[in-house]
């Protein structure tokens, strides 16, 4: 029997994340977080030599001979849009010779994917013995598949949502051709693995949209699948911003209760507006070391203290610049929302919605009590936060659960590992019309479980 998994890929502008489902699991189906150096977050930086090119390293000065690129996926998005400056905010050094940004971003998921790879072949030596006790002589071949995140509002601009389903596609058939090995690879190499894996994609038929989920999913959808589920967490309008390291994610939604089980079920989740912009943590550390005196210290050293430091006498008031940029990203969401909320209940009903916070900003109470002012009433009756819930399925290593602090930073990547329950219908801002006075028309959810021979394992 060959075995099947399902990889998660948060590609993020910092670091990257991954959860593995496992079909198979012992003792039922399982999700687990792929570990790398004992830590879940994988840097996304690619580093440069005059050969070769360096994958899932933290960036390090004290190596002249290596130049470190950041912001891979912001740069994707300035570089397809003509506009570098709108998403990207840190320095923007030359690329390689023969590469371009989405050469970089599709090398880099291919790394990731082969960190899947070698995870399960990790997982299938050690569950050798399990096996064997059940008469199997040998571990079983086995079958990964692949969904990436993006951030909502990319997903809402075709030419986005076009160039990152390009390095989903192009990152997966690299990684049938083979599995990456190591963290380097010669950039002679890669110009011929991205070359022949490009021809490869390019002759095969288009995505068609109904399938175009499969490849790529709004971030935000990923991270709300667990609350979507949940009864604890009722159906009506939210907020969902994602304070990243070099970027926050805000996006405007609702919770959609189904006409036809007498609004006993969710149907879909409704987005309304989204906005991204390339501003998060990494500023709110910068502007802490300037405050303090400190700016030649690296910011990370100070990743996890930004409460106790923020706390100081005077250091809130100068971040408050920082903090404006951030929220307005949630401003932006929602300016681009309210066109479509012309319902004078569905008004009134949005002047008090609740908010999910994820990203490693949302562990700082300084930031997330900046961010619930409300850009409704000029900053008016703070808006309530609604909590992530550890979802049941997830694993850390083994049978060891997560930790619940550490959702902020799997919500997404956990979503999207999971194709093989219901998935909610998601409308993306583009796709919701402004809103009527008379309830929505139902939808059928998609399942795996409809159509298992048409669904993409290969």
């Amino acid at each position: 029997m060959t075995e099947r998994f399902h990889l998660g890929v948060d590609y993020g502008t910092s670091a990257s994340k991954l959860v593995l489902r496992d079909f198979q699991a012992p003792g039922g189906e399982k999700a687990y977080v792929i570990f790398r150096k004992e830590d879940f977050r994988i840097p996304s930086a690619v580093g440069v030599t005059t050969s070769d090119l360096i994958f899932g390293c933290i960036p390090d000065a004290t190596r002249a001979e290596v130049r470190w690129l950041e912001s891979i996926k912001m740069r994707v998005a300035g570089g397809a849009k003509g506009q570098y400056e709108k998403y990207c905010f840190v320095p923007c050094p030359e690329l390689p010779e023969g590469f371009s940004e989405q050469d970089l971003a599709i090398l880099s998921v291919w790394f990731l994917l082969s960190l899947g790879h070698q995870a399960i072949a990790a997982r299938e030596s050690g569950h050798r013995f399990w096996r064997l006790t059940f008469g199997r002589s040998h571990a079983p071949a086995f079958r990964l598949s692949m969904t990436m995140g993006i951030p909502t509002s990319f997903f809402d601009d075709r030419q986005l949502r076009e160039s990152f389903l390009h390095i989903a596609r192009v990152a997966f058939q690299l990684y049938q051709q083979k599995p990456m090995e190591g963290e380097r690879i010669s950039r002679a190499q890669a110009r011929r693995n991205l070359d022949s894996a490009i021809a490869a994609v390019c002759s095969k038929p288009a995505i068609v949209d109904k399938d175009l989920r499969d490849w790529i999913r709004m971030e935000a959808e990923a991270a709300l699948l667990w609350p979507f589920q949940s009864p604890a967490v009722p159906d009506g309008p939210y907020a969902k911003i994602d304070i990243g390291a070099g970027t926050t994610n805000a996006s405007i939604f609702r919770i959609v209760a189904d006409p036809q089980t007498a609004y006993q079920t969710r149907e879909r989740i409704a987005f309304f507006g989204a906005c991204s912009k390339p501003v998060g943590m990494d500023a709110i550390d910068r502007s802490i070391l300037s405050a303090a005196n400190l700016a030649n210290q690296n910011p990370a050293s100070i990743r996890g203290e930004e409460q106790r430091l923020m706390e100081r006498s005077g250091i809130v008031s100068t971040l408050r610049p920082t903090l404006d940029e951030i929220h307005s990203a949630y401003s932006e969401a929602w300016r681009r929302a309210l066109p479509k909320l012309s319902a004078p209940a569905e008004q009134s009903a949005w002047t008090d919605h609740s908010i999910f916070f994820i990203g490693g900003g949302s562990l700082v109470p300084a930031v997330t009590e900046y961010l619930r002012k409300s850009p409704l009433r000029g900053g008016c009756a703070p808006h309530k936060c609604v909590d992530l819930q550890r979802p049941d399925d997830l694993y850390a290593k083994q049978n060891l659960r997560v930790s619940p602090a550490d959702m902020a930073f799997l919500a997404v990547a956990h979503g999207l590992s999971n194709p093989r329950i219901a998935i909610p219908v998601a409308d993306a801002p583009r796709e919701v019309p402004p809103m009527s006075h008379q309830p929505p028309t139902a939808r059928k959810a998609k399942r795996w479980q409809d159509d298992q021979d048409a669904w993409r394992w290969d």
